[in-house]
């Protein structure tokens, strides 16, 4: 059971960097090169305009795999729920959906009280379909803890999930 935690100054920036770490790691081990995507955005009248992201939170080539495209959104939160249209967009899950179709390996990386999961696009899509507007940690494969600089070992999921 996940402990309830403020999630007040949560923003999942850490959790964000403790991915960016790893992926520093998995380059080095010439396992995978994933980068963190900053949102597009246009300046217009001195102001900025966040337009459309196609991308999700870190993009990048899987060495392994040949240069398979990764796209994982990363998503933290205080609870066990990740609410489908809140903190996951439908608009990312449709991406996500896209790119997978296009034969991208993708995922979501989810940070819930300090335990990690990792959400396929098919288990997402089919709580989508089944109605529920939210996702329940328990629900999410278990994401190990790595060792040494590799905090948390998600190339073991994507192994599982995209074999080859």
């Amino acid at each position: 059971m996940i402990r309830k935690a403020s999630n007040r100054f949560n923003d999942g920036r850490r959790f964000e960097g403790m991915v960016a770490s790893t992926a520093v790691q998995y380059h080095y081990r010439k396992i995978l090169r994933l980068e963190k995507v900053d949102p597009p955005t246009r300046i217009a009248g001195g102001r900025i305009i966040f337009l459309e992201n196609p991308f999700a939170d870190f993009t990048g080539g899987w060495t392994e795999r040949g240069g398979r495209s990764i796209m994982l959104e990363v998503k933290s939160t205080s609870d066990d729920k990740l609410p489908i249209g809140g903190k996951l967009t439908d608009k990312q899950i449709a991406w996500l959906e896209r790119w997978h179709h296009a034969g991208a390996a993708v995922g979501v990386l989810w940070e819930a009280a300090g335990a990690v999961g990792f959400l396929p696009i098919g288990r997402i899509v089919a709580v989508v379909k089944s109605g529920r507007r939210h996702l329940k940690f328990s629900e999410a494969d278990p994401v190990a803890q790595g060792t040494g600089m590799i905090l948390v070992d998600f190339v073991l999921n994507l192994r599982k999930w995209y074999p080859t």
